[in-house]
């Protein structure tokens, strides 16, 4: 316990939830994200196709005069025809279909990522109504305080809920990206909605850590289109890893740990508060899904290191190689 009793009384005098009008922002806040975030990305994705479809007919009628040679060839030579033609158009057909998909998927997460990292840089930054150094505020203020960041959560939550329906019903996302998603919410939601919700430390969870997204989801992007990016874009998704590497390993490791560790504490200290089983499940879920979430971070970051281990050795090694086959 690293509470005094003072802040031991304060906090077991306080009420479970956040007053009824504070919850109901917190779930029109939740609402209106999601549905601005659908709504954009039903624009998106409608785009996207509408572009390939204009560029498909505009390729068609370039090369009509070809493919109607073609087709009066086949027609003198039906058996020359072969007969998985049309199950190679359908699985094309369906390639293309997921791509789109994907692309304004991973537009949506650019742009809104790049808005709840800003967001949360500003307060992590240069709000001056929170100390930038933790170990100077009070317990108090970090567990009860700051009731305005509940915002940090509702955006967060909104944004999840729209990825995880998207991930499980459009994309067919990998299954640890929709566990994360779930998790995500669960934590987001102790921070928004419980009057002990720990929010001094969510503009830098729930918002500067998102900045690496961006870079991801343009890694993501080049990763699915190798052809463009072997031909335009090579030296830029270099640029881009580095950056991704950098900022993933300063925001979600270095930056992370501390206050993480400090949140961690301050869970162990309200779950020996408890006077119930409900709030020991809560409290005691809220801390796994932590250090779930924690340990996605570290899993990612050595994966991260490996790979960057392994371009060194790869490049130091290839001119190695080369200086010895020049001298043979």
């Amino acid at each position: 316990m690293t509470l005094s009793r003072e802040e031991v009384d304060i906090l077991q005098d306080q009420p479970t939830f956040l007053s009824s009008k504070h919850q109901k922002d917190i779930f029109q806040t939740i609402a209106i994200t999601a549905i601005i975030i659908a709504i954009c990305h039903f624009i998106v994705y409608s785009s996207i196709k509408l572009f390939q479809i204009t560029q498909h007919f505009s390729n068609k009628n370039n090369n009509s005069t070809h493919n109607n040679d073609t087709n009066n060839n086949n027609n003198n030579n039906k058996d020359s025809i072969p007969k998985n033609e049309y199950a190679n158009n359908n699985n094309n057909n369906n390639n293309n279909n997921h791509n789109q998909r994907m692309l304004s998927y991973q537009t949506i997460n650019l742009l809104t990522n790049t808005f709840i990292g800003l967001h949360g840089l500003y307060h992590y930054q240069y709000n001056t109504d929170r100390p930038h150094d933790f170990t100077t505020v009070s317990n108090l203020d970090k567990i009860i305080g700051y009731t305005n960041y509940t915002l940090f959560g509702s955006i967060l939550i909104g944004y999840n809920v729209w990825a995880l329906l998207i991930g499980l019903f459009f994309i067919r996302e990998q299954k640890v990206m929709l566990v994360h998603h779930v998790v995500t919410i669960f934590v987001c939601s102790f921070s928004a909605f419980f009057t002990k919700g720990l929010r001094y430390h969510t503009p830098l969870f729930f918002g500067v850590v998102e900045l690496t997204s961006i870079p991801l989801s343009i890694m993501n992007y080049c990763k699915r289109n190798p052809e463009f990016t072997a031909k335009r874009f090579a030296v830029g998704f270099l640029v881009v890893r580095i950056v991704f590497a950098v900022s993933f390993l300063f925001c979600r490791v270095y930056m992370w740990t501390p206050p993480i560790l400090d949140v961690l504490r301050m869970v162990l200290d309200l779950w020996s508060l408890c006077g119930s089983w409900e709030c020991n499940v809560v409290t005691g879920t809220f801390f796994v899904a932590v250090c779930f979430l924690t340990g996605l971070q570290y899993y990612w970051g050595v994966l991260i290191v490996k790979g960057i281990v392994s371009l060194i050795v790869k490049s130091v090694f290839g001119k190695k190689m080369k200086e010895k086959k020049k001298m043979e």
